[in-house]
């Protein structure tokens, strides 16, 4: 989501121009595209490519595409009338930042 929908926006930057941008409509954005995804979970170890046969259960590039273009459209309808700061609700964080962060605590 963080590579594509960039990518939507500056590829069609005439069609996008009216939607909010915000980080809150973009989170906005990406929790309504994934949640339209299929989910593909992999176990591998860290550093380890997954072998082409566990990515064809992956959805194609153009799926993505046009989910995050609709989900662009039902957002820019929905679009708040002033901007957020940030996003509010819960918001995902990496495992490594968590560690990091929980490390810096036990200091």
């Amino acid at each position: 989501m963080d590579v594509w929908l960039p990518q939507i926006f500056r590829d069609n930057a005439e069609k996008y121009a009216d939607v909010c941008k915000c980080p809150a409509c973009i989170a906005r954005m990406k929790k309504e595209a994934l949640n339209r995804l299929k989910p593909l979970y992999l176990l591998g170890s860290p550093g380890e490519v997954p072998s082409m046969e566990h990515l064809k259960g992956m959805p194609s590039q153009q799926e993505v595409i046009a989910v995050l273009e609709d989900v662009i459209g039902k957002v820019r309808e929905q679009a708040h009338r002033e901007p957020q700061a940030r996003p509010s609700g819960p918001q995902f964080e990496s495992l490594a930042n968590l560690r990091r962060r929980n490390d810096r605590k036990g200091r």
